[in-house]
C-alpha cells in the first residue's frame, strides 16, 4: 500500500467522529482515500465571506478546534 494512502487512511479515522460532530457532515462528503482532503469542496460548503480565508471562517463557525481538524486533514497529504 503506498505510503500516501496509509496517511490518508490514518488521517480519516483520527478524525471522521470529531469531523461529523463538529461539521455536522460526513467527512467522506469531502476526503478520498487516495485523493485526501477535497479543500476546494469543503471551501464550496464553509462559503467564506468576501476577502476572509477559509481557515478565518472555519474558526469563526467552529472555532479553533475545527481549524485544528481541518490542518490535520490537509496538511502533509503529500509529504
Amino acid at each position: 500500500m503506498s505510503n500516501i494512502l496509509v496517511r490518508n487512511l490514518e488521517k480519516r479515522k483520527r478524525n471522521h467522529a470529531r469531523f461529523q460532530k463538529t461539521f455536522g457532515v460526513s467527512l467522506s462528503r469531502f476526503f478520498g482515500n487516495l485523493t485526501g482532503f477535497d479543500v476546494v469542496e469543503f471551501d464550496k460548503f464553509v462559503k467564506p465571506q468576501e476577502g476572509e480565508s477559509t481557515a478565518d471562517a472555519v474558526e469563526r463557525k467552529w472555532g479553533k478546534e475545527a481549524v485544528n481538524i481541518i490542518r490535520d486533514l490537509f496538511y502533509k497529504t503529500w509529504a
